[in-house]
Formats: structure tokens, sequence, C-alpha cells
């Protein structure tokens, strides 16, 4: 028969308004989030076994998982394996981590779609990109080939001829006082690297070098 112990008190902790102190027997057992102890209906004098006592750790473990990803969250929007990976690294087991994927889900802050688009909106105003490195970008954040694609594909030709003129006007400036040819090798280099289209890249080097270097 399974060794049961008494909950012998529940008292709030000082620093945390939020955080309890357990006491198993008299003796400190451990500090649990107030909403883990009326989700769990834990009172004084009730008795529990070690089944009993998992259920509390694993209700805990679960609770604080959700802050650290809430709080991930409040920065800026992430993907499913952007927080995967975080709640991963800060330890916590797999079957915590896939449900508060799914309760992040059923709460709409996770969708990877809508992580696209904005990613997308917001890489072009910081840093303009072309659609080649935007996609290597979405990938590496474990977005599946199709969202990426998708999310890509939302970019057109015109969009991304604006994103590289925007890079290239920003750039060109370095190369002003260089030789036509070293100038149009480097700025296209650097476009190159923004993952712009050759075609784009060819079109953009003709409008924004000047005429020195066009020469």
């Amino acid at each position: 028969m399974a060794q049961e112990r008494t909950i012998s008190a529940i008292e709030p902790q000082q620093r945390k308004r939020d955080r309890m102190n357990l006491y198993l027997d008299g003796e400190f057992a451990m500090g649990v989030n107030a909403a883990v102890v009326v989700s769990l209906g834990l009172s004084v004098g009730q008795r529990i076994d070690e089944e009993h006592l998992n259920d509390i750790v694993r209700q805990e473990s679960l609770n604080k998982a959700k802050d650290r990803a809430f709080n991930l969250l409040s920065y800026r929007a992430r993907s499913e394996k952007e927080i995967r990976d975080r709640l991963a690294l800060a330890g916590y087991e797999t079957d915590i981590v896939d449900e508060v994927v799914s309760r992040l889900y059923a709460l709409n802050y996770l969708d990877d779609q809508d992580f696209a688009r904005k990613f997308i909106s917001d890489r072009q105003a910081e840093r303009p990109a072309g659609r080649r490195a935007l996609a290597w970008e979405l990938r590496r954040k474990g977005l599946d080939a199709e969202t990426v694609e998708t999310a890509v594909a939302g970019m057109d030709d015109d969009t991304e001829r604006a994103a590289a003129l925007e890079a290239a006007g920003a750039r060109a400036a370095r190369y002003v006082n260089m030789e036509p040819q070293d100038a149009r090798r480097k700025l296209g280099a650097f476009l190159q690297r923004r993952g712009f289209a050759w075609d784009t890249i060819n079109d953009v080097l003709g409008v924004v070098l000047t005429p020195k270097h066009a020469d």
C-alpha cells in the first residue's frame, strides 16, 4: 500500500504573493503556484500518496512552462519550433512541452502562418531581404515547407524589387568613390547575400549606381 502523508500547512510566501509553501507532516515539502493549489483542490488535512505528489510536481512544472512560454510571446510572436526549443532548453519534459504548445494553439497564441507573415513584414521594415533569404530564415525557425512557400509567395516580383531598391540604396553610398566594376561587384554580392534573385539584382544595380559607376 502506498505511503500517505498529510498536508499540514499551506502558507503564502512572503516575497511572491502567487506562491504557496506546502508542508507535509509538519515539514516543508515544496513551493507551488497558488493556481496549482486551487486546480488540484489541495487543502490542509488532506491525505496524499506518492502518485498525488507526482501530480502536484507535474502541475507545478506545467504552470512554470506556461509562464515561460507566455513571457517569450510577450516580446514577439514565435513559431511552434521556437517555443518547443526554448522550453526544452529550459529542461521541461516532452509531455509538458506538448501540453503547453497545445494550450497556446487553443488560445490562438501560436499560428505559424500568421507568424510567417509578420516575420516577413517586420524583416522587410528593418532589413529588406529577397524571397530566397526569407524562406531560408523561416525554415530555420522550424516552419514546414508548405507554410514557408505560402508566406514567401505573397511577396511578388514588384515587392521584391522595391525591397532590393531600398537595401541597395542604403548601401550604395559606401561605394561612391570606387571604380565602377568594384562598386557593381560589391553591391551585387551584398544583394545576393540578402537573398535577392539575379534578375532583380541586375535591374536594381542599373537604377541605384551613379552614372560614374554605370560607366
